[in-house]
């Protein structure tokens, strides 16, 4: 009687983790990579390439403008923008990674490694003891940690991005600003003018004002640096040092 019991049980659970095996591989796989469930967090990806496509187009348009105004002083200012470009290129390749990211970890965890979870765990229990159990257990852990890596990373990110977010908001609008009065006049001459006058009515030099810009532009490179590659560096960081002291831990005696 005891040994029947015994099977049913097992009959039970391995009917259970085949059912956990299969709601992962279909049902979890698509409402994690869902579109609409990741819409946030698109959302905030997709507004920060935005400004960092808005900072690249400013700086580059900036520098352009600065090397037609007179004299030489301004001319390092001018190329010192124009070399921000391939920076704001690399924050903009984070940002673009970090959005494919989203949804393809969904499927590396619900759809691959949970099922193999699943499986290892499964062997474990039926033929090859705790130990096999145990390596179901951390692959599982190791599939939540990397599905939940980008999520946390958008979201520590954001809570530092708007604290600068008026900042680079200034930023960019200097830049816009610069760039209509330059297109106000046609001739070279005109927009020379126009754009110096402008220049020295904000600032006491041209030097100074430029040089102004070029501080802002650095600040706000920064920001986009810190928030695109460096932060999500140390979330990964953080998670892999925490599937490592999971894969680390002896279960075997609590399993």
């Amino acid at each position: 009687m005891l040994e029947k019991i015994n099977i049913n049980k097992k009959v039970l659970i391995s009917i259970g983790i085949l059912l956990i095996m299969v709601f992962s591989f279909t049902k979890m796989t698509t409402w994690t990579t869902s579109q609409e469930r990741q819409a946030g967090r698109i959302a905030v990806i997709d507004g920060n390439i935005k400004t960092v496509l808005e900072l690249t187009a400013g700086a580059t348009a900036s520098s352009a403008i600065i090397t037609l105004l007179p004299g030489d002083q301004c001319t390092p200012i001018a190329t010192e923008l124009a070399e921000l470009s391939k920076y704001f290129l690399l924050a903009l390749s984070a940002l673009y990674i970090e959005k494919y990211l989203i949804t393809l970890m969904g499927v590396v965890s619900f759809k691959f490694l949970i099922p193999v979870a699943a499986v290892v765990w499964l062997l474990g229990y039926l033929k090859f003891g705790k130990a096999a159990k145990v390596i179901g257990y951390k692959i599982a852990v190791c599939a939540l940690a990397i599905y939940f890596v980008i999520p946390a990373s958008v979201e520590v990110t954001s809570l530092i991005y708007s604290r600068y977010e008026a900042s680079i908001n200034q930023t960019v609008s200097e830049a816009t600003q610069i760039v209509e009065e330059a297109e106000i006049e046609t001739e070279q001459q005109g927009m020379i003018d126009r754009v110096t006058n402008w220049i020295t009515n904000k600032a006491q030099s041209t030097v100074e004002y430029v040089s102004g810009m070029l501080s802002h532009f650095i600040e706000a490179l920064a920001v986009m640096i810190v928030t695109s590659c460096v932060l999500p560096v140390l979330v990964i960081l953080f998670f892999v040092w925490m599937i490592k002291t999971v894969f680390s831990m002896n279960l075997v005696a609590n399993t």
